[in-house]
């Protein structure tokens, strides 16, 4: 299994937005994986234009934080 940082420094795809939700949602602080999922969702986003907020953060257990 790979680490969180190796997958980041890769292409990222929807495998990998995936796989690092599903270690997100079994973290069992709410605040730290909200953190993180706005963390590597902003990372995401960067490196792929069509990543879906929503999609991600619903399948991390968290809440897409509200588009100004």
């Amino acid at each position: 299994f790979k680490t969180v940082k190796s997958v980041l420094k890769e292409m990222s795809t929807r495998k990998h937005f995936q796989q690092i939700a599903d270690l997100l949602k079994a973290n069992p602080d709410a605040k730290k994986r909200q953190e993180l999922a706005n963390h590597h969702a902003s990372i995401f986003a960067k490196e792929n234009p069509r990543f879906n907020h929503e999609l991600f953060h619903k399948a991390a257990g968290t809440v897409a934080p509200k588009k100004a």
